[in-house]
C-alpha cells in the first residue's frame, strides 16, 4: 500500500513540473551592437565603401539616424590616427556608411578599426584590424599549399629537361632541352615572384619585386622566341634538304 501511494505522488509531482510552460529569455542589457561585413583584407590605394547594421541590443530594433550617430576611426600600422569621420546614413534606410579615401590605405601591413555609434540614451563600439596588401585578396591556406605545388612543379619540369639537356647528343634537341627547362624554372621563379609580391611591405623591396618579376617575364617571352626560331630554321633546313636530296637523285638518274 505504501509502495502504491509513493508512486502516485511521484506520478503526481512529474505531472506539475512537466505542465511549467518554457520561458523565453528576455534580454535586458543596454546598448547598442553594431553588425558590419568583417574583411580582413583590403587592397592598397583603392577606396573602400564601409557599410555598418546598427541594433539596439534590448530590443533588437534597427537604428536610424533620427536617434543614433555613428563614426569610424582608422588606425595605421605605426597606431597613428588616420581616418576619423561620422558615417552617413544611405537612402536605403538600412545602412550607416561611409566612403573611405584611397589615401588612406597607402601603408601595407596591419592597420586597426574602431566604429563607434550612440543615442541620447545608450551607445556602443566595435573593434578589430585588418591587413592591407597590394591586391586585397584573401589569402587563405589552401592557397598557399596549391601555389607551392605549383611552383614545385614547374621548377622540377625545369630541372628535368636539364638533365634531358646534358643526355641528348642532337645538337638541335640539346638545346631545345636547356631551353624549355629554362622557360619552367623562369616561370616558377616568376609565380613565386607573384605569390609573396601580396606579403610584402617594404616600398623597396615592392619596386624590386616589379622590376626582377617583369625582366623574367620578358626574359620568358625572349626564350621563347629563340626557340620558335630555332625550330623554324630547323624545320626550313629539313625542308631544303630534303628537295636537295630529291633534285640530286633526280639529276643522278638522268645522267644514267
Amino acid at each position: 500500500m505504501k509502495k502504491l501511494i509513493l508512486l502516485f505522488a511521484f506520478v503526481l509531482m512529474f505531472s506539475l513540473v512537466s505542465a511549467v510552460p518554457p520561458q523565453t529569455p528576455i534580454n535586458t542589457a543596454n546598448g547598442i551592437t553594431i553588425e558590419y561585413p568583417q574583411y580582413e583584407f583590403a587592397k592598397a590605394n583603392t577606396t573602400f565603401d564601409l557599410h555598418t547594421h546598427v541594433y539596439n541590443i534590448s530590443t533588437g530594433l534597427l537604428l536610424t539616424n533620427t536617434t543614433t550617430d555613428c563614426y569610424v576611426h582608422l588606425y595605421n600600422p605605426h597606431g597613428s590616427h588616420i581616418y576619423n569621420q561620422e558615417m552617413n546614413f544611405s537612402t536605403n534606410g538600412v545602412d550607416f556608411e561611409a566612403e573611405i579615401p584611397d589615401t588612406v590605405f597607402a601603408m601595407l601591413g596591419t592597420n586597426a578599426y574602431i566604429l563607434s555609434c550612440n543615442s541620447s540614451v545608450v551607445g556602443g563600439f566595435a573593434s578589430g584590424s585588418f591587413t592591407v596588401t597590394n591586391s586585397g585578396l584573401t589569402i587563405t591556406d589552401t592557397m598557399i599549399n596549391l601555389k607551392t605545388l605549383f611552383i614545385a612543379f614547374l621548377f622540377l619540369l625545369g630541372c628535368l629537361f636539364f638533365i634531358g639537356f646534358l643526355k641528348s647528343e642532337k645538337i638541335q634537341v640539346k638545346w631545345s632541352m636547356f631551353i624549355v627547362g629554362f622557360m619552367f624554372i623562369l616561370a616558377s621563379l616568376n609565380v613565386l615572384g607573384v605569390a609573396i609580391y601580396d606579403n610584402l611591405t617594404s616600398p623597396a623591396v615592392i619596386n624590386f619585386t616589379d622590376s626582377l618579376t617583369g625582366i623574367l617575364f620578358i626574359t620568358f617571352w625572349i626564350s621563347f622566341a629563340i626557340l620558335a626560331i630555332m625550330w623554324f630554321l630547323t624545320l626550313l633546313q629539313a625542308i631544303l634538304f630534303k628537295k636537295s636530296m630529291k633534285h640530286a637523285s633526280k639529276f643522278g638518274g638522268m645522267m644514267e
